[in-house]
């Protein structure tokens, strides 16, 4: 039996290693040195690592440090090149970039021969990796979320490698993508409709015209200080749009959830609701509730343990059924990564965090909301106003989201105005609109923070 195995494994990987061109290989290369310009034609198709033979990969490295330097590629270069990094021999020496030449004339269609070797390269990147995936999901000793998290990962990877020839399209293209965008949005503002996916606030929507495909928006503020109550009021507001919104709750249950959904579509008090003692029509407030909200297309997931690649994952998903127009995840600081990577500190996992919402919110075209924590810093001023430093792990955050919107509220403190508390009032600060204006979006709330309102 052990014998079979032994076997099977070894002609798996001999069926690895024949997943190679020599031919194409040859031919390229050959093409980049005797051909002025060539390079241009495969340098965004290849990577050295998508070469099979170790001397064809060296030579390769050796022609993109030439041309990340401006210099000419030819013979002549290529083999100083390789003399000076000390890998001429290992290249397979001068006689060999000789015999690459003669190939010359076979190059007369380069970008055709150069993905022929990066499918190659697929192929024998789709083997090891399933060769690898299939161990780790036998092996008892590996946590399942980390072997989900590697088939994520790994797909990603073959995925990207797959898409390496770019999106380079004509200006033309870009131009009429725009007008007919502006056209559109146009149309939508004579009969009233703003353009993006209605915050529910037409403060905030007169500043950023809703939100937008593709958009990171952050939402931070500091503990208790009414991120969720924004996040529902943005999902609900979607919703009754006929919006599919698909919230990540990696901090209070769905039930949790749903109960401030239902208060905010009911005058129940929080404080009866919460207790039990419930009258006879609190109760027929609350079922009309259920009624309305049973019918907008709101999907939660309140998995406490769900990484940034299982909210990937299932928003492709949802996604693929039609089912995913706005994506929001509560909070960020909570989203675990679980890369398996040893000594990465909790600024690098937010960041990476970070950047996979904008990459997820760019692969699917929607909005990625993402509630964040703010630092102590704000509560040190005077006013008690939250800044965009204020962000907490802040540098990535930042560099990564289209909009960031802070919750100022000053109750929260126990600040007053002429010597009387200000209750039930409150601020969206925009602090960053990459497209457009920031500014500050006033709102009103009710005592139990699950209702948000435009101040008149």
């Amino acid at each position: 039996m052990d014998d079979n195995k032994s076997k099977r494994k070894q002609s798996t990987s001999e069926n690895i290693d024949m997943s190679y061109d020599k031919n194409a290989e040859e031919i390229v290369l050959g093409g980049v040195l005797g051909l002025e310009g060539a390079i241009n034609d495969v340098i965004t198709i290849l990577t050295p690592e998508m070469f099979y033979m170790k001397r064809n990969r060296i030579v390769y490295e050796a022609v993109l440090a030439l041309e990340k330097d401006n210099d000419p590629v030819d013979i002549i270069t290529v083999s100083d090149k390789l003399r000076s990094l000390g890998k001429l021999e290992e290249a397979g020496n001068y006689h060999f970039l000789v015999t690459l030449t003669n190939r010359v004339a076979e190059a007369v269609r380069l970008p055709f021969y150069a993905r022929i070797i990066k499918q190659k390269f697929v192929q024998r990147e789709l083997a090891c990796f399933g060769m690898e995936l299939a161990r780790m999901a036998m092996d008892d000793t590996v946590d399942v979320e980390n072997t989900l998290t590697f088939a994520s990962n790994g797909v990603d990877k073959i995925t990207g490698a797959l898409a390496s020839d770019g999106r380079m399209n004509h200006v033309r293209k870009a131009v009429e993508d725009a007008l007919n965008e502006a056209a559109t949005r146009e149309q939508q503002a004579k009969r009233g409709v703003i353009s993006g996916v209605p915050s529910g606030l037409k403060s905030l929507d007169d500043i950023l015209h809703g939100f937008k495909p593709s958009d990171l928006v952050i939402i931070a503020g500091r503990p208790g200080s009414g991120k969720t109550s924004v996040f529902l009021k943005i999902a609900k507001s979607a919703a009754l749009r006929n919006k599919h919104a698909c919230l990540y709750s990696l901090e209070m249950s769905a039930s949790s959830l749903a109960d401030r959904l239902i208060l905010s579509e009911t005058e129940v008090s929080a404080e009866r609701y919460a207790s039990g003692f419930l009258r006879r029509e609190d109760w027929g407030e609350i079922m009309g509730a259920k009624e309305r909200l049973s019918r907008l297309p709101i999907y939660v997931d309140d998995n406490p343990m769900a990484s940034m690649n299982y909210i990937k994952a299932h928003c492709r998903k949802m996604h693929k059924k039609g089912a995913c127009d706005i994506i929001l995840i509560d909070y960020l600081q909570l989203a675990d990564l679980s890369t398996g990577e040893k000594g990465r500190n909790r600024e690098y996992e937010v960041a990476q965090a970070s950047r996979q919402a904008k990459i997820m919110a760019k692969e699917l075209n929607v909005p990625v909301i993402l509630l964040s924590q703010l630092n102590r810093s704000c509560e040190e001023r005077v006013d008690k106003k939250p800044q965009l430093s204020d962000l907490r792990e802040s540098g990535a955050i930042e560099q990564d989201a289209d909009k960031v919107i802070l919750v100022y509220r000053p109750e929260y403190y126990g600040l007053k105005s002429e010597g009387e508390p200000i209750r039930g009032k409150g601020s969206l600060l925009v602090v960053k609109h990459r497209n457009g204006r920031t500014g500050e979006a006033k709102f009103g709330y009710n005592e139990s923070l699950t209702k948000l309102f435009d101040l008149k």
